[in-house]
């Protein structure tokens, strides 16, 4: 019997998006895109419904817990029940917090699905209520991000994707959102449907490069040459803001535009529409 469940994409996306998965007797036979999310939009990327299919019911993944029977590297495991997994699990956290407090159990987690029930919800509170050592998780992955994006903005918290629709400039530096980022196509379209300019910074002439205002393509490894040179343009509007905003009154036209205001600037080997 063939039915349609909805469902959420399980993968390490920050995009989450809702699916509609089609199963036929236990077993997936398609999915496509749903509209529950409207960000998504019923738009998937390629990888989904080509190659999750196979995860689920592929011949190497794990089905029933495993438990090993040799010594480490043989390779040797044998099947057991996911109560006795269980059982063994919590006998070895119960003899270690025994002997050794439980701060010396040490979790090694991260995300994840990016969703707001399935991203580090019910792992974080088993852990927290365990009394387990706390996991500098940040360097594992976004932590990086997160340390470039404050040490430029500074405490300054990021926007839904769909605000820079509001934006009169975007940039899309070393990002090839076509297939990367490919939800955050549609905002930029809508964006210079309504008089935005869109500017490139890669080194390939890409798909979204064709379609730019202005294509800076750099050689690789040389963007930090930009990103200097760009450096005196966006102190000096800065500086126009701060000067404009503290000589008129708040609120007003000229206040709101020096807030507001951006003043792009490039340099380079450059293709302009």
């Amino acid at each position: 019997m063939r039915a349609e469940h909805p469902s959420v994409c399980p993968l390490d996306c920050p995009d989450t998006c809702s699916l509609t998965v089609t199963v036929e007797d236990e077993r997936i036979v398609a999915i496509r895109g749903s509209r529950a999310n409207p960000y998504t939009a019923g738009v998937l990327c390629a990888k989904v419904p080509e190659a999750y299919p196979g995860f689920v019911h592929g011949e190497g993944r794990l089905t029933t817990p495993l438990r090993r029977v040799g010594a480490k590297g043989e390779g040797r495991f044998e099947r057991i029940s996911w109560p006795q997994a269980l059982d063994i699990v919590h006998e070895r956290f119960a003899a270690v917090i025994a002997a050794h407090g439980p701060q010396a159990i040490l979790p090694l987690n991260y995300a994840g699905p990016h969703g707001l029930l399935a991203g580090g919800s019910m792992d974080l509170r088993f852990f927290h209520r365990l009394g387990a050592s706390l996991l500098d998780r940040r360097p594992l992955c976004g932590g990086i991000r997160t340390e470039a994006w404050v040490g430029t903005f500074g405490p300054v918290p990021g926007i839904r994707p769909e605000q820079a629709e509001h934006s009169k400039l975007i940039v899309a530096w070393g990002s090839n959102v076509t297939w990367s980022n490919l939800h955050f196509v549609p905002v930029i379209n809508r964006a210079r449907r309504a008089g935005a300019k869109l500017v490139i910074v890669d080194p390939r002439r890409t798909k979204i490069a064709e379609q730019a205002d202005l294509h800076v393509a750099l050689h690789p490894g040389t963007d930090v040459v930009l990103a200097w040179a760009t450096w005196p343009a966006s102190r000096s509007t800065w500086r126009w803001r701060a000067a404009t905003r503290r000589r008129t009154p708040r609120g007003s036209a000229a206040w709101t535009r020096a807030r507001y205001d951006s003043s792009p600037s490039g340099t380079g080997p450059c293709h302009r529409r």
